[in-house]
């Protein structure tokens, strides 16, 4: 099975000179990419003097490309596969393809310690694995279920809990999630994922406790939704003090509400999605995200950049596919949709990133869709094959560029 392609690995700017022999070999040999890690040390042991050898062990085992290749299952060609008729041939093969007493010889003569060498040991033999992603899921569950369970609660018992008791309970409740981040903070230490998640609980909940605030006692009396910016400069300030992306969606999301961006969807079945004047909200918002975003890279060394580009994103493809619903702004409302599209794939070609592929070409097919259901009866046979031709080439699109992006071009 081929490998990735050497350009991609090969670091820039780098002569062979200026590398050691086995770190020149890895990089320009395909076998080290797609085979095994083993093949790199044995080379290391051949090449290498005792005193350069565990260093350069050290290097292989290190590398992100070596790790990349040790987290994920060895890959035997079908010639190879062939050849395995026994069990014995398997186990000799597995036991070759191991990298664990490379690690205890390198522990041996103290170029690892020992909790890194049983670390990685313990990676080699498969008897750890990550559960980060489960987790994660299971944290933004619990707090999506906490969030409903306090709109039930206030819901059904407001009359008997009074407006009082219920905002200071819910004051409580969210500061009571700043905590686990302030003690971080103040250890100069990162968030962990659970203390990020308390922190995107406590926002929602500051949230519901302003937002519930206002509907009763009216604060700020016609200017209500100035609350909303009150929500996303403090969500913002949270969110730059924790470097926390979870509360700056938060406080984007603020942002778009104050610019009428929370407003419901019209009728689906006219396909009338939103209204015109919406539409052009939504691209002002996008617009008001790209000159944060801009403010960001030069301040904060573009640490929420891809936040602000998928939330801009998003915002700019929905305001111009209202247009699109329009009758009156129709033409407009394709032009800036194809070329929000371009934007969108150049971005995606330029800095490999799938998603913005995916932006560009699925909201495009479902901008033209929208059009069509307008100017042709979908019953028709004629506008089922429109949206049926629109929508295989969306697909034949977003392959040719998943193929273009797994293999980029020089």
């Amino acid at each position: 099975m081929p490998g990735a392609p050497l350009r991609n690995v090969y670091p820039k700017n780098t002569s062979d000179r200026q590398l050691s022999p086995v770190r020149s070999w890895f990089f320009r040999t395909e076998a080290a990419q797609r085979v095994s890690p083993t093949l790199g040390v044995i080379y290391a042991f051949q090449t290498c003097s005792c005193s350069q050898r565990s260093a350069e062990v050290t290097w292989l085992v290190s590398t992100s490309n070596l790790a990349e290749l040790i987290d994920r299952p060895r890959r035997r060609s079908h010639v190879w596969g062939k050849t395995m008729a026994s069990a014995s041939t398997a186990a000799y093969a597995s036991s070759m393809h191991s990298l664990e007493k490379e690690l205890r010889e390198l522990a041996a003569e103290g170029a690892l310690d020992s909790a890194a060498a049983a670390r990685a040991i313990a990676a080699e033999r498969r008897t750890v694995f990550s559960l980060f992603g489960e987790l994660r899921a299971a944290l933004y569950a619990a707090v999506a279920l906490v969030v409903t369970g306090v709109g039930i609660l206030v819901k059904e018992h407001l009359d008997r809990i009074g407006p009082l008791t219920l905002m200071f309970a819910l004051a409580l409740a969210g500061g009571a999630c700043y905590v686990p981040a302030i003690r971080a903070r103040l250890r100069g230490a990162a968030c962990s994922s659970v203390a990020d998640y308390l922190l995107l609980l406590g926002a929602l909940l500051v949230s519901a406790d302003l937002g519930y605030a206002e509907t009763q006692f009216h604060w700020l009396g016609a200017n209500w939704s100035r609350h909303l910016l009150i929500l996303t400069a403090f969500h913002a300030f949270t969110a730059y003090i924790f470097e926390s992306r979870r509360v700056l969606s938060v406080a984007l999301t603020s942002l778009a509400g104050w610019f009428g961006i929370e407003r419901g969807p019209g009728s689906i079945t006219s396909w009338q999605l939103v209204t015109p004047a919406l539409g052009l909200r939504a691209l002002l918002c996008a617009g008001v995200m790209f000159v944060w975003r801009a403010i960001d890279q030069h301040t904060n060394g573009a640490r929420f950049r891809e936040m602000f580009e998928h939330f801009a994103a998003n915002l700019a493809f929905w305001g111009a596919l209202s247009w699109c619903s329009d009758t009156h702004l129709r033409v407009v409302g394709v032009l800036a949709l194809l070329a929000l599209a371009w934007v969108a794939v150049r971005a995606a070609l330029r800095s490999a990133t799938e998603l913005f592929a995916v932006y560009g070409v699925g909201y495009t097919a479902l901008g033209l869709s929208i059009v069509v259901g307008q100017v042709i009866e979908l019953s028709s046979l004629s506008g089922a094959v429109v949206v049926l031709v629109i929508v295989l080439t969306a697909a034949a699109v977003l392959r040719y560029l998943h193929d273009r992006l797994k293999d980029p071009r020089p």
